[in-house]
């Protein structure tokens, strides 16, 4: 009887552990894939800031050496 409660017990114990075990794995993997995304999503989102930036830079850089263009033909159209 007692060997028979022990190899119960012991089989118990086996499963517990192995559910276990293949929860927190699947928990661990769950982080992993949760930090990756997050890490992505910033990576993202910086580059789409810079492009921002960038494209904002490149508009106004534009509109300086219009606006600087035009004055310089306005001054060499009146100086005739």
């Amino acid at each position: 009887m007692k060997q028979l409660f022990l190899f119960v017990l012991s089989a118990g114990l086996l499963a517990a552990c192995n559910n276990t075990g293949s929860s927190a794995a699947n928990d661990i993997k769950d982080s992993v894939d949760s930090i990756t995304n997050l890490k992505k999503e910033s990576v993202d989102n910086a580059a789409e800031q810079a492009k921002d930036t960038m494209q904002k830079n490149a508009d106004s850089l534009k509109k300086m050496i219009d606006s600087t263009a035009k004055k310089a033909s306005d001054s060499l159209h009146k100086s005739k």
